[in-house]
């Protein structure tokens, strides 16, 4: 299973320049994979507990406000310039946190990052 959602993990980032980072996170809140260069351990469960109420959400120390809150995505952009985070469900096994370039918009990586968050689901 982890093989199988690392791989997915580097295909998309291989399919869509706009992502730098991918973590996914299952259900009970242990991290299955991520990439190298972004470690979510700490924010983790935080993640998990995200809500349709909530404004912001912090990512290592980085704050995104939340501009799209839908059971289908979490779109959060940095004001400052830093980059752009998605959150996707993994069907019902997890989470899948992307973080989008700053050069980029989020909308660039949505369709990559809500089709493979649904593979990585499916192998979870």
């Amino acid at each position: 299973m982890s093989e199988k959602v690392e791989n997915l993990v580097w295909e998309v980032i291989d399919v869509d320049n706009n992502i730098g980072g991918v973590c996914v996170i299952n259900k009970s809140g242990k991290i299955v994979f991520q990439t190298n260069n972004w470690d979510l351990t700490n924010d983790a469960d935080a993640l998990l507990k995200l809500n349709e109420a909530a404004s912001s959400v912090s990512i290592l120390g980085i704050r995104y406000m939340i501009v799209e809150n839908v059971p289908e995505r979490i779109i959060g952009t940095n004001v400052t310039g830093k980059g752009h985070v998605i959150i996707c469900p993994a069907g019902k096994a997890g989470i899948v946190v992307f973080y989008v370039v700053p050069t980029a918009g989020p909308r660039d990586a949505l369709f990559n990052a809500m089709t493979y968050s649904s593979k990585i689901g499916a192998v979870l």
